[in-house]
């Protein structure tokens, strides 16, 4: 491994004729968005954090936050919040703020800056890995903070909705620990389904309850929670009373049970309805409803979907005599099955999910 010198690394490399980002897929970083390296982004230590910002045109970036010795932040009256707003970071000097003879003020001796949402996770990066003061900082992100909150309402609409936030760093803090969870095969107002796959539920009332309080009692509003299909056999005026009840941000693959369109559940309450199946690239994961077959997983995913129920992967077809999912087409260790049957009708997190996945990996390393 290369060492780290930089105090910021880009995924990609800036034109310098054009200003244009280039090279984007290669998997070494830049130093400085220019100058070539062996470092991969898994080399970095803990100390830098990932952003994307406005000053790097928009690509991929890594940024020490320890050792930083100076902090200076401007911000402008307008109404997007912190999209003008700039953190000037000093590894060395004392940033100083100097006025130019035509009357503009100048800022000096930064060797970074930052511009946009990603201010905050950045100063909280630094509060924990620099011996600095942020006070002052602090106070004038609340200062534009409250005023575009009182200037700007129908911008914090948008932003927060009708959600009162009284502070931005608490609001900041939960967003940064919010996690992400997963849940397949709700069947929602579902009478039959209780007979089918033996749920523990006296009938539809009761379960409905017990998964709207599981999944509250687990997520919170931070949360995103990717529903793998088959949500509710249930009409659309029910659906718009149930789905609003669960916290979280929700997004459908929709299941074969979820004919309604696009539109129909983004009406009852689901914020995105992506087309299946759907890579999440950095955990290495493939989300479906019905279970994938392994020559259409990526090399080193894993399909994460439902369908099954509590049923085994394997399981032959009594009616037919054949097995649905054969053994040479779809083997286990490449499918993790999320019906709510088999994670006790609460989404199951993502993190629970690696542990499982790892766990099972060591398993077959033994065995083999």
């Amino acid at each position: 491994m290369s060492r780290t010198s930089s105090n910021w690394y880009t995924k990609g490399k800036f034109d310098t004729k054009s200003w244009r980002r280039i090279d984007a897929n290669n998997e070494f970083l830049y130093s400085k968005g220019r100058y070539p390296t062996k470092i991969r982004e898994e080399d970095l230590p803990k100390d830098y954090i990932r952003f994307q910002s406005r000053t790097i045109w928009y690509m991929t970036g890594f940024l020490r936050t320890s050792g930083v010795k100076d902090l200076y932040y401007t911000y402008v009256k307008e109404n997007h919040l912190f999209k003008d707003d700039y953190l000037y970071i000093s590894y060395d000097k004392k940033i100083e703020e100097v006025k130019e003879k035509n009357g503009y003020d100048e800022i000096k001796n930064y060797d970074f800056l930052i511009c946009g949402s990603n201010n905050i996770d950045v100063l909280f990066a630094i509060e924990e890995n620099s011996n600095i003061d942020t006070k002052e900082i602090r106070n004038k992100i609340k200062e534009k903070f409250e005023w575009w909150k009182q200037n700007e309402k129908e911008d914090y609409k948008s932003w927060f909705g009708e959600r009162e936030v009284t502070d931005i760093f608490e609001y900041y803090k939960e967003l940064k620990n919010a996690k992400t969870y997963f849940i397949s095969d709700t069947h929602f107002n579902h009478k039959n389904i209780i007979k089918y796959c033996n749920r523990p539920f006296k009938d539809v009332e009761e379960m409905n309850k017990v998964l709207i309080e599981n999944w509250n009692n687990t997520v919170t509003e931070f949360d995103t929670v990717f529903h793998l299909g088959d949500v509710a056999l249930t009409i659309e005026s029910d659906m718009k009373e149930l789905i609003p009840k669960l916290k979280g941000k929700k997004i459908l693959i929709r299941g074969n049970h979820d004919g309604k369109s696009k539109e129909f559940f983004r009406n009852v309450g689901f914020n995105l309805i992506p087309e299946s199946p759907l890579k999440l690239d950095n955990e290495k994961l493939i989300l479906s409803h019905h279970p994938l077959k392994d020559t259409e997983i990526p090399k080193g995913y894993v399909n994460v979907h439902g369908h099954i129920h509590n049923n085994p992967l394997h399981k032959v077809n009594p009616t037919t005599n054949e097995m649905e999912y054969p053994e040479n087409l779809y083997s286990e260790k490449l499918h993790m099955n999320v019906s709510a049957d088999v994670i006790g009708f609460k989404p199951i997190s993502l993190k629970e999910l690696l542990n499982i996945i790892e766990e099972r990996k060591k398993m077959q390393i033994i065995l083999n």
